[in-house]
């Protein structure tokens, strides 16, 4: 409750918002995982025809943000879903918010320590990794380290046909200047199967619809096995990040 962020939440909705208490719920509601209009509005208990104008209204805040799967149409498309922007409001509103009537009676502790030994925090890291990965190959990318120019990037999940099942590509960036496509896996786990994710990743590229030579990166929490990195040296397609790596700022993956 002494936390210096602990009341900055509520400082900004009360500052920003005429309804705070009730963008307060839709934060809650996408805290809590709803990622579809429906679901966050059942959630937060506000009517499903006006929580669209409520959650454009935290979107330009930037707040929260709409993504749509990599080469949909962002106003046509169906599959859209909502999600925080902010990772400080995403980790609050996550982790902080339901816990807040513990952290009020001096129990701040026990609730952080249920918090972040969760699988649900485990996933939060896992996602907030994606984020990097993407914001280190832009920069690579800008910086001249990467032969690729970005004109157009993102996140697809969709039907995997022929594997009849749901699939996702945590990011897909596409040079149309060179036609090329690259594709991206982030595994934030201490344990992998590296061969079986390098394969699936490189099995879903059919499933991005956009032209283009293909190549492929691996980010890993830990350094890659040496088998895999052997491996990856025999494929000029494929380069391997750690974290340890990417995070220092070091400009030499495995590849």
């Amino acid at each position: 409750m002494s936390g210096i962020l602990y009341e900055e939440p509520a400082m900004l909705m009360r500052q920003e918002l005429r309804e705070p208490a009730l963008y307060n719920s839709l934060l809650d509601a996408i805290g809590a995982g709803c990622t579809k209009p429906k679901a966050i509005s059942e959630h937060a208990g506000v009517d499903h025809n006006s929580v669209g104008a409520y959650l454009k209204t935290l979107q330009s805040s930037g707040l929260i943000e709409r993504t749509v799967p990599f080469g949909d149409n962002p106003a046509s498309s169906r599959k859209g879903l909502w999600g925080f922007r902010d990772p400080f409001f995403a980790y609050w509103y996550r982790f902080v918010s339901p816990a807040t009537a513990l952290i009020e009676t001096g129990t701040a502790q026990a609730a952080a320590r249920y918090a972040t030994s969760s699988e649900v925090f485990s996933t939060y890291v896992g996602h907030q990794f994606e984020s990097i990965c993407l914001q280190w190959l832009l920069r690579q990318c800008r910086q001249g380290r990467i032969d690729f120019s970005p004109t157009s990037y993102g996140r697809w999940w969709g039907n995997d046909s022929e594997a009849r099942t749901q699939a996702d590509i945590d990011i897909v960036m596409a040079d149309s200047l060179h036609r090329t496509v690259l594709l991206g896996e982030c595994k934030w786990r201490n344990s992998i199967n590296e061969t079986e994710v390098i394969e699936t990743l490189k099995r879903r590229e059919k499933l991005i619809s956009t032209k283009g030579r293909r190549s492929y990166y691996f980010f890993t929490k830990n350094p890659p096995a040496s088998s895999t990195r052997d491996k990856s040296n025999l494929d000029p397609s494929l380069t391997i990040v750690d974290a340890a790596t990417m995070l220092a700022g070091q400009n030499e993956p495995h590849s």
